[in-house]
């Protein structure tokens, strides 16, 4: 599990704590994010973490629940080309919903 933001990662840990109380055989690890551009590369920004160290802190094959108090395709956008992209998921804030469309049919 990994999280951003102050009230993301007191829920983080919450659930981490919850988790090992109630099932002590899972394996969890928590990652606190403290600077969003280490996400991406190197190549892409000078804070960026280089891929066997992102690995090793964020797995190459495990599923990832990010915390964010921002919009989650932030996380997504710095992360596409990191190895373990597709069994990321980030739970953030959206602003607003997207529009709804009519019912009816304007032909």
């Amino acid at each position: 599990m990994a999280c951003s933001g102050d009230v993301p990662t007191q829920e983080t840990l919450a659930a981490v704590n919850w988790l090992r109380r109630h099932v002590p055989e899972l394996r969890v690890r928590v990652v606190n994010v403290v600077d969003l551009m280490t996400l991406p590369s190197r190549e892409m920004h000078p804070h960026g973490l280089d891929d066997p160290t992102f690995d090793s802190l964020f797995t190459r094959d495990r599923p990832v629940v990010f915390a964010y108090q921002g919009c989650p395709w932030l996380f997504h956008r710095q992360t596409y080309k990191r190895t373990n992209h597709p069994q990321c998921h980030v739970h953030g804030f959206i602003e607003e919903a997207p529009p709804r469309r009519s019912s009816t049919c304007a032909c």
